[in-house]
């Protein structure tokens, strides 16, 4: 049974209010330096998979959005 993890930078498209994914890396260090270089809304996600089947996702960041103080 083979069974590895991803990560993936995920972006929202304003307009739309929908999400895009950017890239997927092999470790939340290069998938956070990759974000870290980006502007607008992101989340940096990690997924679980199990022979080709997603067994587990969770958002580890999300970043770039706005707080109820910012947003005025």
């Amino acid at each position: 049974m083979a069974r590895w993890e991803q990560y993936e930078i995920w972006t929202e498209k304003k307009d739309e209010k929908k999400w895009e994914m950017l890239g997927v890396f092999p470790g939340v260090e290069l998938a956070s330096a990759v974000a870290s270089g980006r502007s607008g809304r992101l989340r940096i996600i990690q997924t679980i998979y199990e022979d080709d089947k997603l067994i587990s996702q969770e958002i580890i960041a999300d970043l770039g959005h706005l707080t109820a103080d910012q947003s005025s």
